[in-house]
C-alpha cells in the first residue's frame, strides 16, 4: 500500500515563513487597483446600513477607504454618511486618545480633556470629532463621539460607569436596534462589541481586568471630574477567532469585499447576546 508522508515545517523556520508570506501578501495586494465610484460606494453603504433613521457605530481605516474610493476625500465622506441616516439616525465614532496598552497609558496619563484630546484610532475619527453637531462622552480612555437624534442620550452617562458596561453608549444602542459596522477595517481587529461581552461577563471579567485602579481627573471645560480605571491586564492575550467564526457561520456577523474594500456588520444586541453564551460555554477565546 502506498503511503504519502507529511511535510512539516521545522518550527525555526516558521517565523521566516510568516514573514515570506506577509512580503507576498502585501506585494500582491499593492498590484490590486480596484477602485469604487462614488455611486457604487454610497449603494454598499445603504446595502451596511447606513439608511435613513439607523443608530450605527463605524470603525474605519481612511488608508483604506483613500485608496478603493479616491474620489471622495474623508470630510465629504462624513457628510455622505451624516446625509444617509438623515435627521433621524444617529452616528458614533471611537475617539480613544491612545494607542497601545490601556494599562500602561493609564499609569502616565492622569488627564483626559475632552475637548482637547485627539482620537488615535484614525483619522476619520478625528475630523468627525471636530465636525459640527458632534459630542463627546467624557470616558477618559474610551471616549465616543456621536452626532444625530440620540446622540446626547447615548453618550451621558458613559463616564459614570465603565469603558464597556450598561452605561456606555454601545451598550445603550440597543434601544435602537443599532449596528456596528466597519470600512477599510481587517476582520477581528475592529469590533468594540467583543470587549463589551468579556467586560460584562462576570467570568471573563475576573480573568482579564486587573485587580488595580488608577486615578484619573476628566476635565470637561470649567468641571473636573476624578475616575478611577479598572484597566485590562496586559499579560492576558485574548484571541477571538473562534468566537469571530461561530458568529460568522451563524449569520450574525457579517463580512465581505466588494472591489478590494472590506465591509463588516453585526447587530449590537444579537452579537452580545450571543458573545455572553460563548463565555459561558468556554467558546468565546482561542483560535
Amino acid at each position: 500500500m502506498k503511503t504519502t508522508a507529511k511535510r512539516i515545517i521545522p518550527s525555526s523556520l516558521i517565523p521566516y515563513c510568516q514573514t515570506a508570506w506577509r512580503i507576498r501578501r502585501t506585494f500582491l495586494r499593492r498590484l490590486d487597483c480596484r477602485t469604487l465610484s462614488r455611486e457604487g460606494f454610497i449603494s454598499q453603504l445603504k446595502e451596511l446600513g447606513f439608511t435613513q433613521g439607523a443608530t450605527i457605530y463605524l470603525h474605519s481605516s481612511m488608508d483604506e477607504f483613500s485608496r478603493r474610493v479616491p474620489c471622495i476625500d474623508p470630510f465629504k465622506l462624513i457628510s455622505m454618511l451624516k446625509e444617509l441616516i438623515g435627521e433621524e439616525g444617529t452616528m458614533l465614532m471611537p475617539t480613544f486618545p491612545f494607542e497601545g496598552s490601556q494599562y500602561y497609558y493609564v499609569q502616565t496619563q492622569k488627564i483626559f480633556d475632552v475637548t482637547r484630546a485627539p482620537s488615535k484610532v484614525g483619522l476619520l475619527t478625528e475630523l468627525f470629532r471636530r465636525s459640527k453637531g458632534v459630542i463627546r462622552s467624557l470616558h477618559p480612555t474610551h471616549p465616543i463621539a456621536a452626532w444625530g437624534k440620540h446622540s446626547r442620550e447615548l453618550v451621558a452617562e458613559h463616564h459614570l460607569g465603565t469603558a464597556f458596561g450598561k452605561k456606555s453608549p454601545i451598550f445603550k444602542m440597543q434601544q435602537y436596534n443599532g449596528l456596528v459596522a466597519s470600512i477599510g477595517v481587517q476582520p477581528r481587529r475592529c469590533f468594540t462589541l467583543y470587549h463589551m461581552a468579556e467586560e460584562l461577563h462576570p467570568k471573563s471579567r475576573a480573568m482579564h481586568y486587573s485587580a488595580d485602579k488608577f486615578e484619573t481627573t476628566i476635565i470637561n471645560g470649567e468641571e473636573k471630574i476624578t475616575y478611577y480605571i479598572t484597566p485590562l491586564r496586559p499579560d492576558r492575550k485574548r484571541i477571538y477567532d473562534r468566537a469571530d467564526r461561530i458568529l460568522q457561520k451563524e449569520k450574525i456577523l457579517h463580512y465581505y469585499t466588494v472591489k478590494g474594500l472590506k465591509f463588516g456588520v453585526t447587530h449590537v444586541d444579537k452579537f452580545l447576546k450571543r458573545s455572553m453564551e460563548l463565555i459561558d460555554m468556554d467558546m468565546y477565546y482561542g483560535k
